[in-house]
């Protein structure tokens, strides 16, 4: 009889995980919160999901090196200079991981927008973010790094171009 019991508690524990949210259902709002702020040109908005007891905030040039809001907000005011009006679509791809209230969210999304000067434009742009969850359980963006990656420029591509 306790090997049976065993048995069921072990078959309860193990389908109970089966059943879990996987991790991106929880970063996945954050994401799209952050995304939509952005977009809307909310300085105050991103700023409020960041986390206050540290940030890094990596653009996608070499010098753009954000650690305290001010700076994240410099940051966010030069870019909002370069188009009038932007918006994201769905990413192409979410990856997350969870652990011991740290979480990150890796995914490449589209970024259409309008420039300055008129002319509308799509680029991908890849992001990988840290979250931090706060004393109240919310989600805050302690890393943040974003690239525009390139199109045909792997190193399997460059290689295969040069051997012909």
């Amino acid at each position: 009889m306790s090997k049976l019991l065993a048995i069921a508690i072990v078959a309860l524990l193990t389908s109970s995980g089966a059943h879990a949210a996987p991790p991106c259902d929880a970063l996945r709002p954050q994401v799209r919160k952050l995304l939509g702020l952005y977009a809307q040109k909310d300085v105050e908005g991103v700023l409020g999901l960041l986390d206050t007891r540290e940030v890094l905030v990596l653009g996608s040039d070499v010098k753009e090196v954000s650690t305290t809001s001010a700076e994240v907000a410099a940051m966010l005011h030069d870019d909002y200079m370069l188009w009038q009006s932007a918006n994201f679509g769905e990413p192409n791809f979410l990856n997350c991981r969870t652990a011991a209230g740290l979480a990150s969210a890796a995914f490449d999304v589209p970024f259409a927008m309008r420039l300055a000067g008129g002319q509308a434009t799509t680029v991908t742009v890849r992001f990988m973010t840290v979250w931090r969850r706060d004393s109240r359980g919310t989600w805050r963006l302690t890393q943040s790094m974003n690239s525009t990656p390139s199109v045909g420029g792997s190193a399997r591509e460059i290689i295969n171009r040069n051997a012909k």
